[in-house]
């Protein structure tokens, strides 16, 4: 009986650290919630703003700089087809250039500087890119984490879709990256580049729906708090055995 009674009480309390690993879970996935309410690069899907004509360059509302916005369709100048990349009946492309860019900045909010410089601002950045055919055209992402001062504290990119990626045919692929925003970042430069490789006249590297957010995640304690508990489950599991 008191034997009985011992794994009984055992029982009774791993159920009690359960519960409270259970909640400690439960409020940690809540507080994993956007810091930046959603997507905070403007017109990343290129609907806003006029169709260029045959290629050329136009202004991209909320895009610092110009550049080619293409229609999809066999039908259309640029013979860019719809598929899951698409969203809505615009993309961009590169213009009548060897080598263009457009740009554009998100100041972060005084609010969310404890979070981002305790380290606890996770991103992620996606898109889609492409190009033309067999040619080797390309467009990629830049994000760059800048301090007060503008300088740059550290990078990510996206892009850069081969020929080869796309099977030589006119499409685009997914690309995406997560990390953490660096310590003292105050703003955020998105720069898409757009390279001609393949010769010709005009840059048919290509860019659509472009996203990025940021989620705090938990704090380091909560998350050493969860693994401790589900240690010493186990560890008094196989002392039963």
């Amino acid at each position: 009986m008191p034997e009985i009674q011992l794994h009984f009480a055992e029982e009774k309390q791993m159920k009690k650290i359960t519960f409270a690993l259970g909640a400690i879970a439960f409020a940690s996935l809540a507080s994993a919630q956007s810091i930046f309410s959603g997507n905070v690069i403007k017109n990343g899907s290129f609907e806003a703003g006029v169709t260029a004509v045959n290629g050329g360059s136009v202004v991209v509302p909320d895009w610092n700089g110009l550049t080619t916005v293409g229609e999809y369709g066999p039908a259309t100048w640029w013979e860019v087809p719809f598929g899951v990349w698409s969203d809505g009946n615009k993309f961009v492309g590169g213009g009548n250039n060897d080598l263009n860019t457009i740009n554009q900045s998100f100041v972060i909010d005084a609010a969310d500087f404890a979070t981002i410089d305790a380290g606890n601002a996770a991103f992620n950045v996606s898109g889609w890119f492409g190009g033309w055919s067999s040619q080797e055209d390309f467009a990629f992402l830049t994000v760059d984490f800048l301090n007060a001062d503008n300088s740059v504290l550290s990078s990510s990119v996206i892009g850069n879709v081969t020929a080869a990626e796309r099977n030589n045919v006119t499409s685009m692929q997914f690309r995406e990256a997560n990390g953490i925003i660096a310590n003292g970042t105050r703003s955020i430069n998105f720069t898409v580049t757009f390279d001609r490789i393949g010769g010709g006249t005009y840059n048919d590297g290509t860019a659509e729906n472009l996203v990025f957010s940021a989620e705090a995640v938990p704090e380091p304690m909560t998350m050493i708090a969860l693994a401790a508990g589900a240690s010493l489950i186990a560890r008094r599991r196989r002392n039963k055995k």
